[in-house]
Formats: structure tokens, C-alpha cells, sequence
């Protein structure tokens, strides 16, 4: 097996955790036998959640260590920038537990997606809001593929239920800098914010 994850940078904490759980999992079943007899290999490679690097990686992982399938590859836009090139169809490789709720990936190629899409966790996000007694949201996005996709769909279920956001704010790519984006929200009065970016991002808007 094969995993291409952010093991440094913005994501290195989920990179690594996942990683570990891998491992974890993989010695346990290699402690009862393996698979049919076969034990289980996990060869990691660390893509900073670089889309360029990912794209090399990937190549190099199936050039050098022949992989049966790929494991937690993180970020719609990294795992566009490899199905752009065709290195996964060309080896017959499958992908499985991706790491993106992109709904543009939701149908491309042998992905195994074993989480809800962005679009989906957007609506129970909104349905709890909704059961707050709350109405006034308001929305703050990381300028990423992920987080565009999720203002979008965030703004289809919003509009789906007759309510505009309170405010919106951009928040740069791997920009921990966030006391002007917070203090914009935080100027509308919002009942509600949703959140749509990296989990250091993230970390740091909440904190």
C-alpha cells in the first residue's frame, strides 16, 4: 500500500494521525496472518500538501515501490493534479479513503470515499443552525479549491432555505493571520459562522 499525505505543513497534524492509524491497523492484521497469507506493507511519502509535489510523488511511489492501491490522499486539488495525470488509470491503481469531500471527485475514476461530501455536511450544518433558532449566518472561506467549493454550496443551501449570509469573508491560503477576517464577521453580528478551510485555519479563526 501507498499513501501520499501531508505529513509538514497546514495539515501535517490529520496527515500524521491518519498515518498512524494506518500502521496501527496494518500491524494488527499482520499479527493475525496478514491477507491470505500476505502481510501488509505501508510505504508513506510526505507531499506538504503541495499539488505538484503530490503529482511527483504519486509517480515516484508507483515507479519505485509498485503499490496495490493508494491510501489517504488528501485535498480536491492535489488529487485533480494527479487524475490530470492519468497516473492512477495508467497503473490500475484504486484510491481508497480520500481524504477531500470535493463533489467533483465524487465520480472520477477508482475512488473510495468513506466520508460525507463538502456539499452534504454544508446541509446538516445548516439543518442544526436551523434548530438553534438561528438565521442570521454568516460565512468565512479559505481562498483553496476546497474552500470555494464550499462557499458555493454553502450559498445553494442557504438559498435553498430563503436566507442570505449575515457576512462573508476570504481568508488567504495558509494565511494564519486572521484578526481582519474575524473582526469583519464579528462586526455583522452573525447568530451563526460557518467555517470552511483547513484545520489550521480553522484552528486559528476560533482561537
Amino acid at each position: 500500500m501507498g499513501q501520499v499525505a501531508p505529513f509538514g505543513g497546514p495539515l501535517a497534524v490529520s496527515g500524521r494521525d491518519f498515518n498512524l492509524g494506518a500502521m496501527i491497523a496494518f500491524d494488527e492484521i499482520n499479527a493475525a496472518g496478514g491477507i491470505g497469507g500476505h502481510r501488509l506493507k505501508l510505504v508513506s511519502r510526505d507531499d506538504g500538501y503541495r499539488s505538484t509535489e503530490t503529482v511527483r510523488l504519486v509517480a515516484d511511489l508507483i515507479e519505485q515501490d509498485n503499490p496495490v492501491a493508494l491510501i489517504g490522499m488528501w485535498g480536491a486539488e492535489n488529487i485533480h493534479a494527479v487524475l490530470d495525470k492519468d497516473l492512477l488509470d495508467k497503473a490500475g491503481l484504486p484510491v481508497v479513503g480520500v481524504r477531500s469531500g470535493s463533489s467533483a471527485l465524487r465520480s472520477k475514476g477508482a475512488l473510495f470515499h468513506v466520508r460525507a461530501s463538502y456539499r452534504e455536511e454544508v446541509q446538516r450544518i445548516l439543518d442544526q443552525v436551523q434548530t438553534m433558532g438561528s438565521s442570521r449566518v454568516a460565512v468565512i472561506y479559505e481562498d483553496t479549491d476546497f474552500g470555494r467549493e464550499a462557499w458555493a454550496d454553502s450559498q445553494a443551501a442557504l438559498a435553498k432555505r430563503n436566507l442570505k449570509p449575515q457576512a462573508v469573508a476570504v481568508q488567504a491560503s495558509n494565511d494564519l493571520k486572521v484578526d481582519a477576517t474575524v473582526q469583519k464577521i464579528v462586526a455583522a453580528e452573525p447568530q451563526a459562522v460557518q467555517l470552511c478551510g483547513s484545520a489550521a485555519t480553522i484552528f486559528c479563526t476560533v482561537a
